[in-house]
């Protein structure tokens, strides 16, 4: 009977360990559980995000073009002879007026004479012949003839001052003298090419615009460049071309801007930013953009309960500090750091700082999940 005792005894004692063993290990389960639930809230990643309102803007067309000249004379002799004089060398800065080429004179001012000489006896022919006539002695045709043969001779006489005025070949306007092929006893005969004048008190940025674009443009609106040289300039859209470049279907517009008189611009490459539109959009930095499964440009944005959005946008245009982008909301928050942990409609938690200690560890858990 004591030996029954002591088995019973022994066997409660081995099933109430057994009991509060398995309790324990219930309780510490469960302990851990909520340990590990209360770690992974407590490193799930902060983000922090800033609210923007939308701003009114100029959508801008970028187009690349060079620079020309305000305007060019291309100087061609109107008579011939043989170069005499060069007053004025190449890349030399001249006024209007001033004398670049003289050409002999020749025969010329002997014609000159003789033609004086011509219509001073045909004047008196003629002074003679009215008289007669108002004495009744001189028929009215022989007038009309010698009225003739004055009006040949003033012709003549003004073709051979025109003669000798083309001999001297001057600048049509202030400029540079960019070209002239000749050298002193060179013989130049009518139309020949004889000098280049380049204006360059002005230049004009000139580019090829689209023709999607075309009917955005307004003469006389501002527009802005930048010279391969790094130098920016304003200037006025003054000429959008009436017909399209067979080619290219593109338009040439050209804008005037001054130039310093010092510098040489001409022939240098430009970018034009012309403003097309106003519209409305959000100044973000270029981080923020990304792309989703279409290929679409995107970004993430918590809505009011908290939770990310994604939405598609499209860039207005690019700045140095960021990038202007429409298809957002007037008033929206933007995730600006921790974007890259979350997803569509997940929600996160906001804080107005991040740890880059902490933002190391969350991405390698991250990562390694």
């Amino acid at each position: 009977m004591k030996r029954s005792s002591l088995l019973a005894l022994a066997i409660f004692s081995v099933a109430a360990l057994w009991m509060l063993t398995g309790s324990f290990r219930t309780s510490l389960s469960a302990g851990e559980g909520e340990s590990q639930a209360t770690k992974a809230e407590e490193n799930k990643v902060r983000v922090q995000v800033e609210t923007l309102t939308a701003t009114e803007i100029a959508r801008q067309l970028t187009l690349q073009g060079q620079v020309d000249p305000y305007r060019t004379a291309a100087l061609r002799a109107e008579t011939s002879g043989r170069v005499v004089k060069l007053p004025t060398q190449r890349g030399e800065r001249v006024k209007a007026g001033q004398l670049l080429v003289q050409l002999s004179v020749d025969d010329r001012n002997a014609r000159l004479a003789q033609a004086k000489a011509l219509l001073l006896q045909r004047k008196s022919d003629l002074a003679a012949s009215l008289s007669l006539q108002s004495k009744g002695l001189k028929a009215k045709t022989h007038i009309i003839q010698e009225k003739a043969l004055v009006a040949a001779a003033e012709a003549e006489l003004e073709q051979i001052r025109v003669e000798l005025k083309n001999t001297q070949i001057l600048a049509p306007f202030d400029g540079v003298l960019d070209q002239r092929p000749l050298e002193l006893g060179d013989f130049v005969d009518r139309a020949d090419q004889v000098a280049t004048v380049v204006d360059d008190s002005k230049v004009l940025l000139t580019a090829q615009i689209p023709q999607r674009s075309l009917s955005k443009l307004v003469l006389g609106q501002q527009v802005n460049g930048r010279l391969i040289t790094g130098r920016e300039v304003t200037g006025t859209l003054t000429y959008i071309s009436t017909t399209a470049e067979t080619e290219t279907r593109s338009y040439r517009i050209e804008v005037e801007t001054p130039k310093p008189l010092n510098e040489r611009w001409i022939g240098l490459s430009v970018s034009l930013v012309v403003p097309v539109e106003r519209v409305r959009g959000h100044h973000i930095s270029a981080s923020l953009l990304n792309l989703n499964s279409s290929g679409e440009l995107v970004v993430k944005i918590l809505n009011t309960d908290q939770k990310v959005s994604i939405l598609p946008v499209k860039i207005i245009r690019s700045e140095d500090d960021g990038v202007w982008v429409s298809g957002l909301p007037e008033e929206v928050t933007i995730i600006t750091l921790g974007q890259g942990f979350y997803q569509q409609g997940e929600t996160v938690q906001i804080t107005d700082s991040i740890d880059p200690i902490q933002s190391a560890n969350n991405t390698s858990n991250h990562q390694q999940g």
